[in-house]
C-alpha cells in the first residue's frame, strides 16, 4: 500500500477545511433549532433531519462490507428475536395459519419446540409475500373500499390468536337486510383491539391474500381454491361472524391473479374446530400429534421441525421449493 506524505501547508489546509465543515454543520444545526425545526436556508425542514453526528457505521454494526450480507444478517437477527418473543409466551396458542397443515407440526409449534433457523435468503423470499399483502392493502385503501387491513382474531376457549387479512365493503351483493335488524349486527376489531366496524355482517367481505409460485398457480382448480386456504377462511368466518369472502391469489412469477368467492360452510367450520380442539387438548397434555406423513412427503421436506421429527432423514432446503414445487 502506498503512503502519501503531506507537507505542513497541506496539513494546515486540510485542517482548515475540516474546521470550516465543522462550523457549517454547527451553523446548520443552530439554524434548525432557531427556526424551531421548520426552515433552514429558506427551505421547509423534513420531520427528521440528519447531521454528521447521526452517522451510522454499518461496517461495524454488521461486521461486513457487503450490502447483501448486511441485509441477510439483519433479517436473520430480526426473525430470531421474533421467534424468541413468541417462545416466551407461556400460554398455548393456536395460529389460524396452522389450519390444514400437519397436526404434528402444529403441536410442535404450540409446545414451542425450537424451529430450524431460516437463512437471510429464505427470509427475503417470505418478505416478498409480505410486500404483496402490503401492496394490496394500499391499493384497496386508495380505492376507498377497505375498512381495515387486518382484523384481530381471538377465541380464548380454543387458544386461538391471530389476525386476518383485509375487510372491505361488500360489492358482490345488491340487496341487504335492514340495519335495524340487530340479530345481524357484528363488531369487528383491529389489531389494537379497537372497534373498527359495527353493522350488518352481510355489508362486509373478508379478503385473504395468497402469493404462490407459477407451477402451483397454474394447478389451481377452476371452481375451488386450495383446500387448506378455504379451511382457513372458514375459520375467519367463524371468528368474525362474516359470511362471505374472497381468496385472492397472485402468481409470484408474473403477478397474474385469480380469485374465488367463498361463502360460509358450517360443515367445514365444524371439521376445522374439531381439528383445533384435538391439537389444543394434546398441547395441554404436553403431547405431540402422531406422525401421519413420511419424511419424503412435501410437507415434511420443508417443515420447520424436520430435524427434530425426522433426525436421520436426508435434509432438504427451503430453496428446493423453487426447483420441485409443492404437489397439489
Amino acid at each position: 500500500m502506498s503512503h502519501v506524505n503531506f507537507d505542513t501547508s497541506q496539513k494546515e489546509t486540510i485542517e482548515k477545511r475540516k474546521e470550516e465543515m465543522r462550523h457549517k454543520r454547527e451553523a446548520a444545526a443552530n439554524l434548525f433549532h432557531e427556526n424551531d425545526g421548520k426552515e433552514i436556508h429558506g427551505r421547509k425542514m423534513a420531520d427528521v433531519v440528519y447531521f454528521n453526528k447521526d452517522y451510522v457505521n454499518a461496517k461495524e454494526k454488521f461486521n461486513a462490507t457487503s450490502l447483501t450480507k448486511m441485509v441477510e444478517e439483519h433479517l436473520e437477527n430480526d426473525y430470531k428475536k421474533r421467534q424468541e418473543l413468541r417462545e416466551t409466551k407461556e400460554e398455548i396458542r393456536y395460529y389460524p395459519s396452522s389450519v390444514g397443515r400437519c397436526l404434528r407440526e402444529t403441536t410442535y409449534r404450540m409446545l414451542k419446540y425450537p424451529a430450524t433457523p431460516k437463512s437471510g435468503t429464505n427470509l427475503q423470499v417470505l418478505e416478498n409475500g409480505n410486500s404483496f399483502h402490503q401492496r394490496m392493502e394500499d391499493t384497496l385503501a386508495d380505492m376507498g373500499i377497505m375498512i381495515a387491513p387486518e382484523l384481530s382474531l381471538k377465541d380464548e376457549s380454543l387458544c386461538i390468536y391471530g389476525r386476518s387479512d383485509a375487510i372491505v365493503w361488500n360489492f358482490l351483493d345488491d340487496a341487504f337486510e335492514e340495519e335495524e335488524d340487530t340479530s345481524n349486527q357484528i363488531e369487528l376489531y383491529n389489531t389494537k383491539d379497537e372497534v373498527i366496524y359495527v353493522g350488518p355482517k352481510n355489508r362486509v367481505l373478508l379478503v385473504d391474500f395468497k402469493s404462490i409460485q407459477d407451477k402451483s398457480f397454474n394447478k389451481l382448480p377452476k371452481k375451488k381454491p386450495k383446500k387448506e386456504h378455504e379451511m382457513q377462511l372458514q375459520l375467519y368466518f367463524y371468528l368474525t361472524g362474516i359470511n362471505k369472502g374472497i381468496l385472492y391469489y397472485e402468481n409470484k412469477n408474473n403477478q397474474q391473479t385469480t380469485e374465488y368467492v367463498i361463502e360460509r360452510n358450517d360443515k367445514i367450520i365444524s371439521d376445522v374446530l374439531e381439528e383445533i380442539r384435538y391439537c389444543v387438548d394434546l398441547a395441554k397434555q404436553r403431547e405431540l400429534a402422531p406422525r401421519l406423513l413420511k419424511p419424503t412427503d412435501v410437507q415434511c421436506r420443508y417443515c420447520d421441525f424436520r430435524e427434530i421429527c425426522w433426525p436421520n432423514a436426508a435434509p432438504f432446503t427451503f430453496e428446493d421449493l423453487f426447483i420441485e414445487e409443492v404437489n397439489e
